[in-house]
C-alpha cells in the first residue's frame, strides 16, 4: 500500500487530478426511485458480500482462516488461494470506492482515502467484527456505518472540528476493544 501510494505521489507530484467528464460526476448526483445511486451500490454490495460469506463455500473458508489458519490449510482447503481471492475482492472494492469518490469530489489524489482508515477499522469493530479474526456478520457492519454517519452528520451540524471527531473515533475504538477484552468476548473457544 505504502508503495503504490508512493508511486502515486511521484507520478502526479503529489498535487490533486482534476476536471473529469460530466459523466463521472453524474455517478454521484444520479438517483433511482428518489434512492443516490451510491446508496443502492452500497446496498448491493452489502447484500453481495453477505450472500459471499454467508452462504458459499468461500466465505465459509475465509470464517475460518480467520479462526485458525493452520487448522483450516490442514483440513484441506488451499488457503492461500482463499487469500487470495480475498485482496482481489478487496482491491475490487477499494477501486469502486475511489471511482465513488472521484465523482463526489471531481479530484483524485493519492491522500484522499487515508481519513477513512481509523473508520473503516471502527466500523468494524462496532459492527462485531473480532480484530483477530473468525467472526463478524455483514448487519453489524451496515448498522455501526449507518450509526458513524449519523454522529459525524450530528457533529458537522454541531461545527465540531473534523480532528477533534477523528481523535473521538480513535478513543471510541480503544475504549470499544478494551471493553471487548474485559467481557471476555475475543476469548477463543
Amino acid at each position: 500500500m505504502t508503495l503504490l501510494k508512493g508511486i502515486n505521489i511521484l507520478v502526479t507530484g503529489g498535487s490533486a487530478i482534476a476536471n473529469y467528464p460530466s459523466w463521472v460526476l453524474w455517478l454521484n448526483h444520479a438517483q433511482w426511485f428518489g434512492i443516490p445511486l451510491p446508496m443502492w451500490l452500497f446496498a448491493a454490495v452489502a447484500l453481495g458480500l453477505w450472500i459471499l460469506l454467508e452462504k458459499t463455500p468461500l466465505g465459509k473458508a475465509i470464517y475460518l482462516i480467520g479462526s485458525n489458519e493452520r487448522a483450516t490449510l490442514y483440513s484441506g482447503i488451499n488457503t492461500r488461494r482463499v487469500l487470495i481471492w480475498v485482496y482481489v475482492i478487496s482491491a475490487l472494492l477499494c477501486a469502486v470506492a475511489a471511482f465513488l469518490m472521484m465523482s463526489k469530489l471531481n479530484s483524485a489524489k493519492a491522500s484522499y482515502g487515508e481519513s477513512y482508515l481509523l473508520v473503516s477499522i471502527l466500523a468494524a469493530v462496532l459492527g462485531g467484527v473480532n480484530p483477530d479474526g473468525g467472526s463478524g456478520r455483514i448487519i453489524g457492519m451496515v448498522l455501526a456505518l449507518f450509526l458513524l454517519q449519523i454522529i459525524e452528520s450530528g457533529f458537522n451540524i454541531l461545527g465540531i472540528s473534523p480532528y477533534l471527531t477523528m481523535a473521538l473515533w480513535g478513543t471510541l475504538l480503544l475504549c470499544f476493544i478494551q471493553a471487548r477484552g474485559m467481557l471476555g468476548l475475543d476469548r477463543v473457544v
